[in-house]
């Protein structure tokens, strides 16, 4: 069984692998925010983005394939 692990490293959200410690995606997070986070759930990993400008959005990525699966602003 493949078990992912999200984590946030500056602003990049990296999907690793705790098995092996490898880095299986890296997908980049605005540079003006700060993050809450991040929070997994079966493939999926959401992350809270809190901008300087004060907008807060919630970002759900796939940690299989990478992929953004919503973008909610709040």
């Amino acid at each position: 069984m493949n078990i992912l692990v999200p984590r946030i490293v500056n602003n990049k959200l990296q999907i690793f692998d705790p098995s092996n410690g490898a880095i299986k995606r890296t997908m980049a997070l605005p540079s003006n925010a700060t993050f809450s986070g991040p929070v997994a759930s079966g493939d999926f990993a959401t992350v809270s983005i809190h901008l300087t400008s004060g907008v807060n959005r919630s970002r759900t990525y796939n940690m299989k394939n990478g992929k953004l699966i919503s973008d909610i602003q709040m």
